[in-house]
């Protein structure tokens, strides 16, 4: 290809490289100038060929400059040499891997002209796939005396595109066989629920006759689905999962049909977050929430409640709680597939992996059933057979990253029940992220109404019972975070956090269930871990739980660890607890010894004794 610069002003300029170059594909090269400076189209080519190579590209690239053209790209990617240049550049992590090539341009047989300004700015035309159908159906009926007419039609179609403006639009239309007078009237409505749609296609081996799949590019359980997205922002009418996660109370896990809607700003945070976005929901729902949670059994397989259920609306994950004041400790989503199964047909559960038991962290345990309960969640969607679904949900979140460390968040939501009750829950929560191990979190959030309905089963699902959820009206407060050291001083490897929670009774979320006459709890505590060296290291903490009904729990204790040798190390520790309720009062003191021999990675034995050194009332 012939790249002929006729008059070109100054040297501000942008290049338009590709790749690859052909000669039945011809690649024009432009360049823009503006009119500050006078230079002429050599002077202007090695101006930008200088700043692209000072910028960021090795210093051994030597450019072509020949009167053919010039084609330039960076790791596969098209070069411009003007400000958006550095960005380009920076966006390649690692500079050293960085490959910059140069290509001359093939002739071709008629010298191709530069264009002027306004035609290089014009995008490229869009690309369509649509179709659409319709059918109309017109009888007119006599038999003796009676006449009747009828007519029924039955609208359809699929689009599929980008805008030159860059929206990318996918809809899709299937108003089903209906009086022609209410073709458009339940496009909104869900279909009734199918049996066949809750079939695993892994599970029936269908047959194509050949290699084909169907994939379903516009996921809807009724007649009408509208997606339109431009880089991360998108607005969705269809099959969505709702997941609304940020606030410490406040979350929201479902599967709906309705409107969904996602705004996120151009700029970032130095580690790659939106510095504003926003999530909406908004859904008529014809099925009900299930929630059954189960204790951990060390098995991989757990029974639901409900069968049935409809597909793809499950919502799995692994929770760990304090076994003494039911606070969350942590929650850790599952993925399908790749963590577990699900029969819905028989509302099953299969793990891939067996359900273990989580750990706070301390070597001593005083409950029987360890310090900590870790419970599989499983939330779904289910169509109930007699009570009315014609319910509503709505909500979403706001948040902005104030500074790069600094993240402000909004969350509501509202759900009505079928029984005519609406749970509706505030939150509000700022969060200070100075780095992966120092942060600070504040949340303050409020509910009214009757919370979630669940089932809690110890068994894995054998034996379940059913928990109404928490009527009345209740507010929860929470402060936690964590100091790493290092982050100030390098030399000092230790870890210092605590927290401070709040709930009121009559407060009611997913996570929490505070039901009237049980009080307003009040849970804080702290810790200290320390490692002096690659050797020894120490930890202190402390726990405390009171209620308004007369409980004053509370935990103290340190640990010192020691590596005898480079397998073999030592653990010391004690700990005292001080328990009371209305009527009683206890303190119980024990104490802990622990070897722990590791071989080899792969395996570790372990030698303890634990002993109650003094019982006051509690119990051995």
């Amino acid at each position: 290809m012939n790249f002929k610069v006729t008059h070109i002003k100054a040297c501000a300029v942008s290049i338009l490289a590709l790749s690859a170059v052909s000669a039945a594909a011809p690649v024009q090269a432009r360049m823009v100038c503006d009119t500050e400076k006078d230079l002429s189209a050599n002077a202007c080519m090695s101006d930008v060929i200088n700043e692209i190579i000072t910028s960021k590209t090795p210093e051994t690239v030597k450019p072509l400059k020949n009167a053919d053209g010039f084609v330039l790209s960076l790791d596969g990617h098209a070069v411009t040499a003007d400000e958006a240049f550095k960005a380009q550049a920076d966006s390649v992590k690692d500079a050293s891997e960085m490959a910059v090539t140069q290509a001359r341009v093939t002739p071709t047989a008629a010298p191709l002209q530069t264009p002027a300004a306004e035609e290089i700015a014009t995008p490229a035309p869009s690309e369509w796939f649509y179709f659409a159908t319709a059918d109309l159906t017109w009888s007119k009926t006599r038999i003796g005396g009676i006449k009747d007419v009828d007519n029924t039609g039955r609208i359809a179609g699929y689009v599929d595109g980008t805008t030159l403006s860059g929206f990318h639009i996918t809809a899709s239309l299937d108003s089903g066989e209906e009086k022609i007078k209410d073709l458009f009237r339940r496009l909104d409505r869900k279909d009734p629920a199918s049996v066949l749609s809750r079939l695993d296609p892994s599970d029936t081996y269908p047959t194509f006759g050949d290699d084909s799949s169907i994939v379903d590019n516009t996921p809807t359980s009724g007649r009408f689905y509208l997606k339109v997205e431009k880089d991360n922002n998108f607005f969705r009418w269809g099959d969505y999962s709702s997941r609304i996660a940020g606030s410490k109370f406040v979350r929201n896990e479902r599967s709906l049909y309705g409107a969904q809607g996602h705004l996120e700003t151009k700029a970032q945070t130095s580690d790659g977050n939106a510095r504003a976005s926003m999530d909406v929901f908004v859904a008529q729902p014809d099925t009900q929430i299930g929630r059954d949670v189960f204790r951990s059994t060390g098995g991989s397989v757990y029974f639901l409640q409900r069968q049935d259920i409809s597909v793809g609306t499950e919502s799995v994950s692994v929770q760990v709680r304090d076994a003494a004041t039911g606070r969350v400790l942590s929650t850790t989503p599952l993925a399908s597939d790749a963590d577990y199964r699900v029969n819905y047909f028989q509302g099953v559960i299969t793990l891939n992996a067996p359900l273990g038991s989580g750990s706070t962290g301390k070597l001593i345990e005083t409950n029987a059933g360890g310090d900590t309960i870790t419970n599989l969640v499983v939330q779904y969607e289910f169509s109930p057979t007699t009570s009315d679904t014609d319910t509503l949900a709505y909500g979403g979140r706001a948040e902005a990253w104030v500074t790069d460390k600094i993240r402000i968040g909004a969350t509501a939501l509202s759900d009505e029940t079928s029984l005519g009750h609406t749970h509706d829950a505030y939150s509000g929560d700022i969060r200070y992220q100075h780095s992966e191990t120092s942060y600070v979190q504040v949340d303050y959030a409020k509910s009214r109404g009757p919370g979630y309905a669940q089932s809690y089963s110890s068994d894995g699902g054998f034996n379940i019972n059913n928990s109404a959820g928490s009527a009345g009206t209740g507010d929860a407060y929470n402060i936690d975070g964590q100091l790493d050291l290092a982050d100030i001083n390098p030399s000092l490897a230790t870890v210092v956090g605590g927290y401070y929670q709040k709930r009121s009774q009559g407060f009611a979320t997913q996570d929490y269930q505070s039901a009237i006459g049980s009080g307003d709890r009040t849970l804080y505590g702290g810790f200290v871990d320390t490692q002096v060296n690659d050797y020894l290291g120490w930890k202190f903490y402390a726990d405390v739980e009171t209620t308004t009904a007369g409980v004053d729990n509370k935990t103290l204790g340190a640990e010192v660890s020691a590596a005898a040798t480079e397998t073999i190390q030592v653990t010391l520790a004690a700990e005292e607890q001080r328990q009371a309720t209305a009527s009683t009062k206890g303190s119980r003191t024990t104490a802990k010894a622990q070897v722990d021999y590791s071989p080899s990675e792969a395996v570790t034995y372990k030698v303890y004794s634990q002993n109650t050194v003094k019982d006051q009332g509690i119990g051995a």
